[in-house]
């Protein structure tokens, strides 16, 4: 069984968007499964990610 069927996440309808600058200290409104997409990307491993009431904000170190 796949992780995102197994942790009860729905399928991205459309795929993330490639991101060439991240912009701080900007909340961003977005839901769960969104949120996990950008937490999850090996890409931006160097990231903080946060999630707030729809909201998510990335910190890039």
């Amino acid at each position: 069984m796949n992780k995102a069927k197994l942790l009860g996440v729905k399928p991205m309808v459309n795929p993330p968007p490639q991101i060439t600058t991240v912009p701080t200290d900007t909340w961003i409104a977005a839901d769960w499964e969104d949120f996990l997409t950008f937490a999850n990307d090996p890409t931006l491993v160097n990231g903080r990610f946060y999630y707030n009431q729809g909201y998510m904000g990335i910190e890039m170190s």
